[in-house]
C-alpha cells in the first residue's frame, strides 16, 4: 500500500477527513466486482487501475479513533490475504519538559509502558511515557472508546470517550507527573535510614550510597 504524506509504512493519523490517494499493490486485479474492504465493511468505489493497483479514497469515518484494521480486496471471485492498516493518534508532548524560565526544551518519548484494561473494568487503559529532556512522566489516555454496563453489572458495549472542553480528561489527554525520579530517590533515601543496618538495606533492596 501507498498512502498521501505517509509517516510510517501501512497505516495514517486519525482525521476528520477522508483519505485521498491510497493506493494498493497485488497482482489478479479485476475491474468487474472488486470490492476493498476494512474488517470486511467495504470502501466504496475503488478504481482498478491495472491488474496490479487499485486506487481508493478511504472515508473519514474509517479514520476517526486509532484502530488496527484488515484490509482485504474481493476481486475476479478470489479474496486476498489480509494486510494491515493503522489509524493512529499523535498526542503532543513538545511542552512537557520546560527550564527554570518556563520555556519548552527539546522532548522525545524515552520509554512507554502500557497499562492495559482487563476484564473490562471501568478505568480507561493508561500509557506511561518518560520523557528525555527531563524527569517528567506523561500519564496518556488511550482508550477510544469505554466500556458500559447495566445495572446489573452485565456489559452492553462501547461508548466514545472523546476529550472534554478541557481537554482534562478523555481519549488523547495526559497529565504529567514532573520530577518522577527526584521523588522516587526521596522515598528510596527515606527507607535507607530507616533501616539502620547494612543487611537490612540489602534485604530491602535499597542503598542510597550511604554506609553507617
Amino acid at each position: 500500500m501507498e498512502f498521501p504524506a505517509r509517516t510510517f509504512p501501512q497505516g495514517t493519523q486519525t482525521s476528520a477527513t477522508d483519505l485521498v490517494g491510497v493506493k494498493i499493490f497485488g497482482s489478479g486485479f479485476s475491474g468487474s466486482g472488486t470490492t476493498v474492504r476494512l474488517d470486511g465493511a467495504a470502501v466504496p468505489s475503488p478504481t482498478v487501475v491495472s491488474d496490479r493497483e487499485i486506487n481508493v479514497t478511504i472515508p473519514k469515518s474509517f479514520l476517526a479513533v486509532p484502530h488496527h484494521y484488515a484490509l482485504d480486496v474481493a476481486s475476479g471471485g478470489a479474496t486476498s490475504n489480509a494486510s494491515d492498516f493503522f489509524v493512529v493518534k499523535v498526542v503532543d508532548l513538545s511542552t512537557v519538559c520546560k527550564d527554570s524560565t518556563g520555556t519548552a526544551i527539546p522532548t522525545k518519548p524515552a520509554s512507554v509502558a502500557i497499562v492495559d484494561q482487563l476484564g473490562l473494568a471501568s478505568y480507561a487503559p493508561k500509557a506511561i511515557v518518560s520523557n528525555s529532556g527531563c524527569n517528567n512522566v506523561s500519564v496518556i489516555d488511550i482508550a477510544s472508546q469505554l466500556p458500559m454496563f447495566d445495572g446489573a453489572g452485565n456489559f452492553t458495549g462501547f461508548v466514545d470517550n472523546p476529550p472534554n472542553s478541557a481537554n482534562t480528561a478523555g481519549f488523547g489527554t495526559f497529565t504529567t507527573i514532573f520530577d518522577w525520579q527526584q521523588s522516587v530517590g526521596r522515598r528510596r533515601q527515606s527507607a535507607v535510614w530507616s533501616c539502620g543496618r547494612c543487611k537490612q538495606r540489602r534485604r530491602y533492596g535499597v542503598d542510597s550510597g550511604h554506609r553507617q
